[in-house]
């Protein structure tokens, strides 16, 4: 009998699919010459690749981008890659900013152009008030210096037009605002910003003034995601001339779409006011809604953004979730149906204020990104049909849980990670990259990302040309060699990309061969950080949970405020979607809009879940009473807290990998529909570790999948043995219970005892549980018992003292630790007299009656059934 991986399973390791291996970028500067298209696409596949998306760069002229020499290109590309066995995603627009086509979809179409929502403040002089919008820049935009200013702006410089006035409101001493809009008009405005003068003839001096105004950029090419007519004019005019070009490539060689960060500008200007740390996006669609679903509609909800008053965090929150409905809708509905239309998948990633962090209102492009879409990730990924995330530089980081979670949380599993280089020296630029890339760290973060939920690893990226000897800021973007290198292809090691991109992609197979144990239930605070903004807590308690339960392998998942509140509890678990837990951490976790939301936390703890907060706390739960053990109050936690307050929350039914060190250990853990366990780690430092591998009650036959070979080797395995890994080395195991005959022997055990015999006694409570006398020394159990035929083994779990077994008077062994195993082999076929003589500790013979003892309690004796154990023959 052979009890190892399926043969299935095996052919997966060892020839993962495209889904699995790495892919790339392969950034065009110009259009490349049917012999490139060759040699490079054959490289690609030398190298390991399975997939690549064709993304066209700066350098590339703007005017040129969809032209029918570059769609030529593309259409041998898509031919030479199927001959080649190689898959093709389309990258769908012009550098990245999906939306814009590279200025096609606003090209005589200035309603399609970005609109924006701006607001300012001033106080009341001689019974009027004048408020100036001013200073207006693309904090975005100025990152990417004169050369980004020339791709996004037509002319390069952004001119307004378009003011529109959107409400004036006076704050009275009492807190109240009064719409004083009637009594105002904008007095000036042009290119560069406004300025609104209010008649307020009885207001008194000093009173504070707030006005809110929208104008249209007339010369952006990026365009009005609020709109759904602007994003169909996306896809007439940025995707189908790839269909029309790739024709019957389409859902065979050509995949999917992707579409990159789409956005609009983020904009700041000298007057800004607020919890708001950015321009909002707007359309007459965002009006209109706000005024069919807010309370006070549209004018109510300004006062609300525009004035720093921490008790409107609640309408803030409204109107988030409101604007991020709408904008979602408009645009991720819109480009999805289109694909879908055409039988195409639908991924790609959004900007995430995580990226190369563990904090969900870190800064990367923007100081708030709730301008952007709200930051309800996972309405957008319901939108999607591959999640994607991207990655930034080799910290460690929350982008790959994050993508897992939210895949999981629609049905699927798994994501795309885009991993790109910023450079981060002082007095440099972050798109001047790091050509200092070293094949291992990227092999490193690699890892990391898949045992944190990435099936697959695209690399940004894979360059047609390597550019010229240009240096300096001037040179950025335009330059290839500058924008944001590498390129893997032209660094010294690519010839050893091969040994990774195999490695990369037999872990991600065996990664998908089970689902990931599910113990914590992280609550993502959307509601808090909508309400309260980026300076809220939650971020920073969020980073602490994500990051602490990651590196010490607490198996969580990422969790929506909605689907909690529709989650259901019994016998201390508690279902959330597909998954239960037993415990839910809430970082933060200060407002929710979601209805139910609350309740269903207080039932969960009725439930024996263990509900675990930090920082601010919704007041449904202080009500229910927080325990010291399940909070540290509003300080943020420290690692050891978070691995304090999650203490046995891991059930026994589970395989683990902890180090003996307590050092970081990536890991995942699980097991698949037959009950096969799997756990995978990666010693993620320069020394050697030694890990201790537990399995559950019983026998296993144990398996190690190495990823670099594709070798696996199984063997028996005790319950809990230790594994020596080298320094970064990724360890791959599964564990298969070994059937064997059981003969559990609960009932009909006596106890001999102190001259005395014939004491009924349970092997299921200690005995301190069972006496009224202290023990004095040994105790023998004793039960008469018939051998089957056989090789039979007695197997005691429940017991830690000091044993020895006789059967019939003849001695079967003796054990003073794990494991407690005695044959039985020359007693079968025989009833015996079973004996089990249990030699405790002393204590109660030395510390009766005495202070010292303290608090501590033996359990001495046996605590489980004895179990009669037939092990497998043969192999």
């Amino acid at each position: 009998m052979t009890i190892g991986p399926a043969t299935e399973k095996l052919e997966r390791f060892r020839n993962p699919d495209f889904w699995h291996r790495p892919a790339n970028y392969w950034f065009w500067h110009r259009v490349p010459t049917e012999d490139e298209i060759l040699n490079q696409l054959t490289t690609m596949r030398e190298a390991g690749y399975g997939s690549f998306q064709v993304a066209v760069r700066l350098s590339w002229p703007l005017r040129e981008y969809l032209s029918r020499e570059y769609l030529t290109a593309v259409r041998t590309t898509a031919d030479t890659a199927r001959r080649l066995g190689l898959r093709m995603g389309i990258y769908d627009d012009y550098n990245w900013l999906s939306g814009h086509a590279g200025g096609k979809t606003v090209a005589g179409h200035d309603s399609f152009r970005e609109s924006h929502l701006f607001w300012t403040a001033s106080t009341v002089a001689d019974g009027r008030a004048e408020l100036t919008v001013s200073g207006i820049h693309a904090t975005d935009v100025d990152w990417l210096l004169a050369q980004g200013a020339e791709w996004v702006f037509d002319g390069g410089s952004p001119r307004w037009a378009d003011w529109e006035l959107q409400g004036v409101f006076l704050r009275s001493d009492d807190g109240e605002d009064q719409d004083v809009t009637d009594r105002a008009t904008i007095a000036r405005s042009g290119p560069d910003g406004a300025t609104v003068a209010v008649e307020l003839p009885d207001a008194p001096a000093g009173a504070r003034v707030a006005a809110a105004l929208s104008a249209r950029c007339v010369t952006s090419r990026m365009i009005d995601y609020l709109e759904p007519a602007a994003a169909r004019r996306f896809t007439e005019v940025g995707l189908q001339p790839y269909v029309e070009a790739l024709s019957d490539h389409i859902g065979d060689t050509v995949v999917y779409v992707f579409f990159d960060q789409p956005h609009s500008c983020f904009w700041d200007w000298t007057e800004r006011t607020g919890t708001l740390g950015s321009s909002l996006m707007y359309s007459t669609t965002l009006r209109q809604a706000a005024d069919r679903e807010l309370d006070g509609g549209w004018r109510g909800i300004l006062p609300a953004l525009v004035f720093d008053d921490a008790g409107k965090a609640g309408a803030r929150a409204r109107f988030f979730s409101l604007y991020a409905a709408t904008a979602t809708k408009a645009f991720f509905g819109t480009v999805a149906d289109w694909c879908h239309e055409h039988g195409l998948l639908f991924s790609g990633h959004e900007v995430l204020a995580h990226v190369g962090s563990w904090d969900i209102t870190d800064v990367v492009i923007a100081d708030d990104v709730r301008s952007n879409f709200g930051m309800d990730y996972f309405a957008i990924d319901a939108f999607r049909d591959v999640t994607a995330v991207d990655a930034r530089n080799n910290d460690a980081q929350l982008s790959a849980k994050f993508g897992d979670s939210v895949a999981r949380a629609h049905g699927r599993s798994g994501c795309i990670v885009e991993q790109y280089y910023a450079r981060v020296e002082p007095g440099t630029h972050f798109g001047a990259g790091q050509w200092e890339l070293r094949l291992s760290d990227l092999r490193a973060q690699a890892i990391r990302h898949h045992l944190l939920g990435a099936r697959q690893f695209l690399e940004h990226a894979f360059w047609l040309t390597d550019g010229d000897d240009r240096d300096g800021r001037e040179a950025l973007f335009v330059n290839p060699r500058f924008d944001f290198p590498p390129g893997m292809n032209f660094e010294p090691w690519f010839g050893h990309h091969r040994a990774f991109a195999d490695e990369s992609a037999a872990l991600s197979q065996f990664l998908d061969e089970f689902e990931p144990d599910t113990d914590v239930a992280l609550v993502y605070p959307l509601s808090t950080v909508a309400g309260h903004g980026p300076a809220h807590p939650a971020g920073a308690h969020f980073a602490v949970w994500a990051e602490t339960m990651a590196r010490h392998g607490v198996p969580y998942r990422i969790v929506d405020e909605r689907a909690v509140a529709g989650s259901r509890s019994d016998s201390g678990r508690i279902r959330i979607g597909d998954a239960s837990y037993r415990c839910v951490v809430l970082p933060g976790v200060q407002l929710t809009l979601t209805e139910g939301f609350g309740e269903a936390l207080v039932s969960a703890r009725a439930a024996g879940v263990r509900v675990v907060t930090s920082g601010p706390t919704l007041a449904a739960l202080d009500d229910g009473g927080t325990g010291e053990k399940d909070s540290v109050g509003a300080r943020r936690p420290a690692p050891e807290d978070v691995l304090e307050l999650l203490h046995g929350v891991r059930g026994s039914d589970m395989i683990t990998v902890t180090p003996v060190d307590r050092r970081t250990l990536w890991t995942r853990t699980g097991r698949d529909r037959d009950a096969t366990l799997y756990a995978a780690a990666f010693n993620d430092a320069d020394t050697p570790a030694h890990l201790v591998v537990e399995l559950p009650e019983g026998r296993w036959r144990f398996s190690r999948w190495t990823p670099s070979t594709g070798q696996v080797d199984t063997r028996d395995a005790d319950r809990s043995f230790v594994l020596r890994v080298d320094a970064q080395e990724i360890v791959c195991v599964s564990a298969v219970r070994v059937p064997e005959n059981k003969i559990s022997l609960t009932d009909g055990w006596t106890l001999a005892l102190a001259g005395r015999e014939g004491v009924p006694v349970s092997v299921e409570t200690p005995l301190e549980e069972q006496l009224p006398e202290l023990l004095d020394g040994a105790v023998t159990y004793v039960r008469q018992v018939r051998i089957p035929p056989g090789n039979w083994e007695l197997v005691l779990d429940g017991v830690r003292d000091a044993v020895e077994v006789f059967a019939d008077g003849e001695s079967a062994g003796r054990a003073a630790w794990l494991p407690y195993r005695f044959a039985l082999d020359r007693f079968a076929g025989r009833e015996v007299r079973l004996e089990i003589a249990v030699a405790p500790s002393a204590a109660d013979r030395y510390y009766q009656g005495s202070p010292l003892r303290g608090r501590f309690s033996s359990r001495s004796g046996i605590t489980r059934p004895p179990r009669l154990v037939r092990p497998p023959t043969g192999e």
